[in-house]
């Protein structure tokens, strides 16, 4: 149901013959196509069959991160950050309206596993001072449960996100200010191993991403 990554490059959204609008440009985070970004920050707990890579074969093209492991004696299996200094910027290249602002990721659980636990955390630099600092700004998170096996889009205004711990700025959800963006995997309820592939994270505007079917 993805567009292929070369369509991406050529088809800049709009409409179709048909009249339908389409709607898959904006700020693409990661495809994991080109590895892992070295300003990425990756952190992997020492449970049981870890996985935090990229492997091939993914809903959109040919790449995907695998989340996966086992422990039982702490929620976070891993995390992963992507910094908006990885971007070029301290902060990243967004609307200041939080009503106008998508977040948009491709999420797959395997069959015959344990949901998991995806936590988005999306942290702002109030203070511009281009950086995350924990009690001084805000911070906002977005839980996703109970996912179905197989890819399965995920899209969700910046201004649907919830309140986070730690959060401590002008307590305002500023797209514009945002500094950092987290994914945590988290232990699912019903204990041992849990996996989740992810792709395709982008930031889209005025609409979640649309992308035509093909």
């Amino acid at each position: 149901m993805m567009v292929p990554a070369f369509l991406m490059n050529i088809m800049m959204g709009g409409y179709d013959c048909d009249g339908n609008i389409y709607n898959f440009t904006g700020l693409l985070l990661s495809d994991f196509e080109t590895g892992v970004n070295p300003e990425w920050e990756i952190y992997v707990q020492c449970g049981q069959n870890m996985s935090f890579n990229i492997v091939n074969d993914a809903a959109q093209s040919n790449s995907f991160f695998d989340m996966g492991g086992s422990l039982s004696w702490d929620m976070l299996i891993g995390l992963i950050d992507f910094p908006a200094a990885a971007y070029g910027n301290y902060v990243f290249d967004l609307n200041d309206n939080s009503d106008e602002v998508y977040f948009n990721v491709m999420l797959n659980m395997p069959e015959n596993l344990n949901p998991p636990i995806v936590l988005f955390q999306f942290k702002e630099d109030d203070n511009n001072n281009g950086v995350f600092e924990y009690g001084l700004v805000d911070i906002y998170s977005r839980t996703i449960e109970d996912l179905e096996p197989g890819w399965q889009l995920i899209s969700f205004k910046y201004s649907d996100t919830g309140a986070g711990t730690n959060s401590d700025g002008n307590g305002i959800r500023n797209p514009n200010l945002l500094n950092m963006v987290s994914v945590l995997m988290l232990a699912p309820s019903a204990g041992g191993y849990s996996q989740v592939f992810m792709d395709y994270l982008i930031f889209t505007k005025n609409a979640p991403l649309n992308p035509p079917p093909f």
